[in-house]
């Protein structure tokens, strides 16, 4: 595509995060070596401890029963009208944060990875039986 005779700038070089691997660009996060999101993780882990923290919750294989996140929203998003306040987000919550940094709400709401990074969860999560007593344990921590 031409760029109608304005010079263009060569592309620095990239700069991964230190804790996810994604490329960042802002300068602030650059000169950090980790980006925005990752921020609140280096206070809990050191990028070595991240690491084998991942590692702990990786699978290679999806183990029987267990569905991707993916999955799971669709059901979260079929059976809204059924459960008031349910949203996916509360469910990513009950599996530790969006990263796992966090311990689950319940041994059952364990979280793995797949090597191409999708994250995996019980099966029985989408059940309206899981909706129930999720908004149950939520309710009681209040």
């Amino acid at each position: 595509m031409p760029n109608k005779g304005k010079p263009t700038a060569t592309p620095a070089a990239k700069v991964t995060c230190t804790y996810c691997g994604k490329t960042i660009t802002k300068g602030k996060t650059v000169t950090a070596g980790h980006g925005a999101r990752c921020a609140a993780i280096a206070k809990q882990f050191t990028p070595a401890q991240l690491q084998q923290h991942y590692k702990k919750l990786s699978v290679a294989v999806v183990p029987q029963g267990f569905v991707t996140v993916g999955a799971l929203d669709k059901v979260v998003k079929g059976q809204r009208h059924a459960v008031p306040g349910l949203t996916i987000s509360k469910m990513v919550k009950s599996f530790g944060g969006d990263r796992a940094n966090l311990p689950p709400a319940n041994p059952i709401c364990t979280v793995y990875y797949m090597p191409n990074r999708h994250r995996v969860v019980h099966g029985w999560l989408g059940t309206n039986e899981a909706f129930f007593d999720h908004l149950v344990l939520k309710q009681n921590q209040l």
